[in-house]
């Protein structure tokens, strides 16, 4: 009896003085468009919308605005009432803790860009019609000039792992991709012609692939190693005419493309070399690629003008959107587990869809259109 009387008392005890734990939900990933009065960020469930203010007695407006890969910090370009020009400042995610990063006035099209680890900053400055591209550590010390060239025509691209850059340059009448070795200062000339100017480093940093006009659109890769050269598609693989958008898989094993064949867009996916060819759609209707999810378990695309899943091997194809309106793929969600529309309906709006239920939500948004949505990483 005693034994008995004593669990119960020791069960009540447990039971009385137990904590409870509660699952806790996940933060909502964050989300920044442009309106009419500024640029706004909110998350994605519709909560905290906020607007950019700046000191309306010093900033005129907002250029651009670029955030560090872990989303905590912010480059932005303001115009100053003062004299006109733009100046480059760096502030927290939200906008606060604003610092003047470079002294001098910088072009508009500067396009500052963080590395992949958000240590260093690469922009553009001008001079007359030639735009030289610095590097400087993200605190706006050691400020470096790393391309010295009137031929530049467009922004670097980091690669992957941060030790190389990219950019077009023009030989002749025929504009190619330029590597930068960072530490070395070598400089191979990997793309011949690019005409196109679309390129993207693979996320492993081994190949680059790029879109070429010959007569016909084609996707090439080429080995960032090597240099070899490869056209994904060959004739053998099917009644091929004309290649377009492609996406790399999320650890760089696989591209996919979508292409015509006779006169129907359909999606194939591949090695980076050209090999282990797949085609992934074989309806009668087109089918145009959108990209892999972050975690590589789904490719989303467009048919029937609305948004289908289907698994990297092309099994288990499903309709996701069953919308009459128009509106426009933005990407997924960091976490893969959502998708972002721009919506256009009698306005245009971001729609939010959940993967797995197909079910959507509208972002609340000021008045006037919503433009140039996209995840905040």
């Amino acid at each position: 009896m005693r034994k008995l009387l004593f669990f119960l008392l020791l069960l009540w005890l447990i039971i009385a003085f137990a904590v409870p734990v509660f699952a806790q939900e996940p933060a909502p990933d964050r989300v920044v468009f442009w309106s009419r009065l500024g640029m706004y960020t909110i998350n994605d469930d519709g909560s905290d919308m906020t607007l950019f203010e700046f000191d309306p007695a010093k900033i005129d407006r907002l250029v651009d605005a670029v955030w560090s890969p872990d989303g905590s910090r912010l480059l932005m370009l303001l115009v100053h009432y003062d004299d006109g020009q733009t100046y480059l400042y760096q502030a927290d995610s939200d906008g606060g803790n604003m610092r003047l990063l470079l002294d001098d006035p910088l072009p508009s099209n500067a396009s500052p860009r963080w590395s992949p680890d958000g240590s260093r900053i690469i922009f553009r400055d001008s001079r007359g019609n030639e735009y030289p591209v610095y590097m400087m550590n993200a605190d706006g010390g050691d400020v470096q000039l790393i391309i010295d060239s009137a031929d530049t025509s467009e922004m670097p691209k980091w690669s992957p792992d941060g030790t190389r850059l990219t950019y077009i340059a023009r030989f002749g009448i025929s504009p190619g991709v330029v590597m930068r070795d960072l530490e070395t200062g070598t400089s191979p000339r990997l793309i011949p012609d690019i005409r196109d100017g679309f390129y993207e480093w693979s996320p492993a940093g081994d190949y680059l692939a790029y879109r070429q006009w010959n007569g016909s659109e084609d996707i090439f890769t080429v080995n960032t190693q090597t240099g070899q050269i490869v056209r994904l598609l060959q004739e053998d693989d099917g009644p091929l005419t004309e290649e377009y958008g492609f996406d790399w898989s999320p650890d760089g094993s696989r591209i996919a493309l979508y292409t015509t064949a006779d006169g129907i867009y359909r999606i194939y996916a591949m090695n980076p070399d050209g090999s282990n060819v797949q085609q992934l759609t074989d309806g009668p209707q087109d089918a145009s690629l959108l990209g892999y999810s972050p975690d590589g378990e789904w490719i989303a695309y467009h048919m029937e003008q609305n948004i289908w899943l289907m698994r990297p091997d092309g099994g288990d194809a499903r309709q996701l959107t069953f919308f009459d309106e128009g509106h426009a793929f933005i990407d997924w969600s960091p976490n893969g587990d959502e998708i972002m529309l721009l919506y256009f309906g009698d306005a245009h709006r971001i729609r939010i869809i959940d993967i797995q239920t197909g079910d959507f939500r509208d972002l609340p948004a000021p008045p006037g259109d919503v433009r140039s949505p996209r995840w905040i990483p």
